[in-house]
């Protein structure tokens, strides 16, 4: 009889262990689903501003967020400005999501960090960092994570 009662204080002993064993193992994963929410989110930002822009493209300034589509939500990190036919949208996001969003969009040369008062883009698989000539506005912080379009 005893050996049942010593293996059900077991088991009641591993249950209540085992739930903080689950959530002291995966705090990289919430860090790592959180960055690509986050990426993803400036994707769709960047995406609806290149759209807005591209159908007004006269516009400068500030494109507000009642002119995006609903499927974005507001996270307060983005915000863009438009100048000389020229869009620039950017924000501080936390640790890696620069690396999640260069990734998703393909390691493109008109996304990655302003640096220098310029745009430096991020090769793949970590390579050299590419410094373009692309001037971001001062308005733009440096080490903000940046996505620069032409608009036609």
């Amino acid at each position: 009889m005893w050996a049942y009662t010593v293996f059900f204080i077991a088991v009641a002993i591993f249950s209540a262990l085992m739930p903080i064993e689950f959530i002291k193992g995966h705090p990289d994963n919430y860090q790592q689903h959180k960055a690509e929410a986050i990426a993803q989110n400036f994707i769709i930002y960047r995406n609806s501003i290149r759209e807005y822009a591209g159908n007004n493209p006269g516009f400068s300034g500030e494109i507000t967020t009642n002119t995006l589509p609903n499927t974005w939500r507001d996270t307060g990190l983005w915000t863009n400005t438009m100048s000389s036919g020229i869009a620039y949208v950017y924000g501080d996001p936390p640790p890696g999501v620069e690396a999640v969003v260069m990734d998703k969009l393909g390691y493109p040369i008109n996304t990655g960090v302003k640096s220098g008062g310029v745009l430096v883009s991020q090769a793949p698989s970590g390579g050299n960092k590419i410094t373009n000539d692309v001037p971001i506005p001062a308005s733009v912080p440096a080490g903000n994570l940046v996505s620069v379009f032409k608009v036609n």
